[in-house]
């Protein structure tokens, strides 16, 4: 059996048919009937064979040719006029890809032996501005050989155990190969017949059920906010599912009976963005009740669920309010068909629930991450900081005449300042 290009199609057929799908389409016209054949010689030749009717079924001629199948070099590849981005040698981009795939897993291996961060050069920023537009392309190995230079030793630092800055996540090294699959299969999720679509379908489910769709204690609070509503408006309340800055979580049943007991039944929407996937861990999972009533919910994945930036999730309970109002009628270039990848009818668009048409799939890295460490591991790691959180608190309290704690310890975020001392100077500090 014999294989053919584009490229040699085209040669093949003196541009008849530029691609290998349109020869198909020809040969299948031409080869419709029982009489029809069409065989690879030992000689590495294509032998066709198919009657051709004159005027009538009963005068018929068996017409019959052989050709052979060029194998073309790169010369004579680029004499067809056509430019590609495929390389020329896919042995050495293999090669390349083995590389990068041997250092990356190095990267993430060795972590603990790197500064948590690294202040970047001058040098190495002049030389990243003054860099001009590059009109003629160099070799990949030369491109990645300035990233491992440039890029990747002056990096945030959130991947690093020591980084204590922020509530950024740590990515994961499942996360980063699914992001190495969703780059490859560049598709761009916009709805459809597709896999991804299906994907992040699955993995919405998922994370329904998680976040129960389908306590400081803030009383106080909640009471006073009845008192300042005026019963006969209409509007939203947004309840917080840990803070970014202290971790603190809103007293949500009080606000979910206050958002129903109104006339005119406020929406409730809770800004999970930090805590909300904390309902991965049984131990914790009570502190967040109330959250399954909200009308909407919004979280990320890049923080606490270990996704690799960037990764968030809006739940809506009525989907088809939250469809009306971002639908509109399509352009032509987007009409739907009758079957296809693009079909009017049993299929999901995610371009009519938000502000993008050109999304890329997000869906892989959140799947493949729950597939391969399961809600309980996950939820396990989130006690484990939780319970460290509170450990370095407890240590803060010890220590107050040098320290103070800024708020109670309720998720994996510790918020302190040190306290200057009556005879300390700005030197001293």
């Amino acid at each position: 059996m014999l294989s053919l290009n584009d490229n040699q199609c085209l040669i093949l057929t003196h541009r008849l048919c530029e691609t290998t799908s349109e020869l198909y389409e020809l040969l299948t016209d031409l080869l419709q009937t029982s009489a029809s054949s069409i065989n690879v010689t030992v000689d590495e030749h294509i032998e066709v064979s198919f009657p051709v009717h004159f005027g009538s079924r009963n005068r018929v001629k068996v017409w019959s040719f052989k050709v052979q199948l060029p194998h073309l070099s790169s010369t004579e590849i680029d004499s067809i006029g056509e430019t590609s981005l495929d390389p020329l040698d896919w042995n050495e981009t293999r090669s390349l890809g083995h590389q990068i795939m041997d250092d990356m897993i190095d990267y993430l291996r060795d972590v603990r032996l790197r500064p948590a961060w690294r202040p970047m050069p001058a040098s190495v920023k002049q030389n990243i501005a003054n860099s001009p537009l590059p009109l003629k392309g160099q070799s990949a190995s030369e491109v990645y050989d300035e990233v491992r230079s440039i890029a990747l030793p002056y990096v945030l630092g959130n991947i690093h155990p020591h980084y204590w800055g922020y509530v950024h996540g740590t990515g994961s090294p499942i996360g980063a190969l699914a992001e190495l699959i969703t780059g490859t299969m560049n598709t761009m999720s916009w709805g459809g017949h597709q896999a991804s679509v299906y994907l992040e379908r699955q993995v919405l489910s998922w994370l329904k059920v998680l976040m129960g769709f389908p306590n400081d204690e803030t009383c106080s609070g909640v009471l006073a906010l009845q008192e300042s509503i005026d019963p006969n408006s209409g509007g939203f309340i947004v309840g917080s599912a840990g803070t970014v800055g202290t971790g603190a979580i809103d007293d949500l049943q009080g606000l979910a009976d206050l958002c129903t007991s109104c006339p005119n039944d406020l929406w409730f929407h809770v800004d999970g963005a930090t805590g909300a996937v904390l309902r991965c861990s049984t131990r914790f999972r009570s502190s967040l009740a109330g959250m399954e009533r909200a009308d909407s919910l919004a979280f990320d994945l890049h923080k606490w669920l270990f996704v690799p930036y960037e990764c968030g999730c809006i739940l809506v309970r009525d989907g088809q309010l939250h469809r009306s109002a971002f639908a509109q009628a399509p352009p032509s270039y987007l009409a739907l068909m009758e079957g296809g990848i693009a079909p009017s009818h049993g299929e999901i668009f995610f371009g009519d629930y938000a502000l993008e048409l050109s999304r890329n799939m997000k869906a892989l890295k959140v799947w493949m991450t729950l597939k391969t460490y399961g809600i309980e591991k996950i939820g396990k790691i989130m006690e484990q900081n939780v319970d460290q959180a509170k450990y370095f608190g407890s240590l803060i309290q010890k220590h107050s005449n040098e320290f103070e704690l800024l708020a109670n310890v309720t998720l994996n975020i510790v918020c302190f300042r040190y306290i200057a001392l009556p005879d300390s100077n700005d030197v001293a500090l």
